[in-house]
């Protein structure tokens, strides 16, 4: 196991969800009907920690990483940041929660700006919720780029100029610049070369060991999961079917989901 520093369950949590539920409205043939995307999903994170999330695509685990970020706000349950609970605040106090957790989402392409230079799109966290002065803006941004291996003069360049692993690297650079608690990762390697997915993964297990940070990493591939987290939880069907520490979940399932992901992995082992 490579990710984080804690093991066991949380003993302080960061950041909890209790019973949390989201419902969409879908429109069908008979009418509109609900869509139960998740079902009282409890999870917690511990400083420093990462909790893997796993299941196959549809499982809801996109939908919960927008509810924690409240770019959905939930059916119902709570969603509990630092201890204060972010589920009902009104979009005037949103911004306590964005400055202490950050997203970074599955395709870099469509999650930056194509119209602005790299700069100016790792900066602009900082002008909406810092207002630091230009001159320490400009600071934070060339530092930030130089921790996930871009050069200052790339600052400069549009994205359409950089390959997919290094707009993802954009896209770190983006997430750090606030010095958020946590990180949610949702899919953050799925869209890039086999080859490029082990620098993005070891470059996120190197910024959480400098920067002290706490991840949500998300992924359908369990193997993947298994090298970037401290403990892991299984959705299936908008619910958690399973929570234990990863070595334990890979080792020893005991949901019958659980071990057919296992099951899918190519060359999977492991003690019964």
């Amino acid at each position: 196991m490579s990710g984080g520093t804690v093991s066991n369950g949380p003993v302080s949590a960061l950041l909890e969800t209790r019973n949390l539920s989201m419902r969409f409205a879908q429109a069908r043939f008979s009418g509109r009907v609900l869509v139960q995307a998740l079902r009282e999903v409890s999870l917690a994170v511990a400083p420093g920690e990462t909790l893997g999330i796993a299941g196959e695509t549809g499982c809801g685990k996109s939908t919960l990483c927008r509810c924690i970020l409240r770019l959905y706000r939930p059916s119902s349950g709570q969603i509990l940041f630092r201890g204060t609970e972010v589920g009902t605040l009104p979009e005037s106090r949103l911004g306590e929660l964005r400055r202490g957790v950050q997203m970074i989402f599955q395709d870099p392409a469509d999650s930056l700006n194509p119209r602005l230079p790299v700069g100016s799109i790792v900066e602009e966290p900082l002008v909406i919720r810092a207002r630091l002065p230009a001159a320490e803006r400009l600071a934070v941004v060339r530092r930030a780029l130089g921790e996930v291996g871009l050069a200052q003069s790339d600052a400069r360049r549009y994205p359409h100029e950089f390959s997919g692993g290094q707009r993802q690297r954009i896209a770190i650079a983006r997430a750090l610049v606030l010095k958020p608690a946590l990180l949610v990762c949702d899919e953050p390697v799925s869209a890039l070369d086999v080859s490029i997915q082990a620098q993005i993964l070891n470059l996120l297990l190197d910024l959480q060991k400098e920067h002290g940070l706490a991840m949500i990493f998300v992924s359908h591939d369990l193997s993947v999961v298994r090298h970037m987290s401290n403990r892991v939880a299984v959705m299936y069907r908008g619910s958690v079917v399973e929570q234990a520490p990863a070595e334990e979940i890979y080792r020893h399932p005991r949901h019958e989901y659980t071990r057919a992901l296992i099951g899918s992995i190519p060359g999977a082992r492991r003690t019964q």
